[in-house]
């Protein structure tokens, strides 16, 4: 029995030897001028401040500005776009569209798709074509919002996409 002890603290010690000497590695592979010059580019905001930053935060700002440098002119474009828009948004307005983020990925996979796909028809719509349909929808009351929430929770997709269509006009399934 000693002897299985033993062996089992020796394994017990060595993995925790191991683990605490990746841990300066894996803290490390986010320093400064172990960044490629495009991240360091995406960067450069941060540069003074980044070994302040933990290495959780080091690691998505690297991931990002990764994915930054792989984008189009046009994405990025579009981003720059998007977060203009996202700036000139009171506190509120962002923490309501948090709140919705949340909720959309609270969502099961199929119905998140789902709901990405009307909102990306949505916005292929012509500006007069989606003040229409935001127009019909805030034409309803209060309590006909409501009511027409609560009719949704307790249909399946294809019943949604039918009453969605009466009420607010014809938006696709797919």
């Amino acid at each position: 029995m000693p002897n299985r002890n033993r062996h089992t603290v020796s394994i017990v010690a060595i993995s925790l030897l191991l683990l605490c000497a990746s841990l300066p590695v894996l803290a490390s592979d986010y320093r400064w001028e172990q960044l490629n010059t495009g991240q360091r580019e995406a960067l450069a905001p941060y540069e003074k401040r980044w070994n302040q930053l933990s290495p959780e935060r080091q690691a998505r700002l690297a991931r990002g500005a990764e994915q930054w440098n792989r984008m189009s002119l046009q994405q990025r474009n579009a981003v720059r776009k998007s977060f203009q828009r996202w700036q000139l948004l009171s506190s509120e307005k962002k923490r309501q569209l948090v709140a919705n983020y949340a909720r959309l990925r609270s969502l099961p996979t199929t119905l998140q798709l789902q709901v990405q796909k009307k909102h990306q028809w949505f916005q292929s719509l012509p500006d007069t074509e989606q003040n229409s349909v935001r127009a019909s929808w805030q034409s309803l009351s209060p309590a006909q919002r409501d009511e027409l929430r609560d009719r949704l929770s307790n249909m399946t997709p294809e019943q949604q996409g039918q009453l969605i269509n009466q009420q607010l006009g014809t938006i696709p399934n797919n």
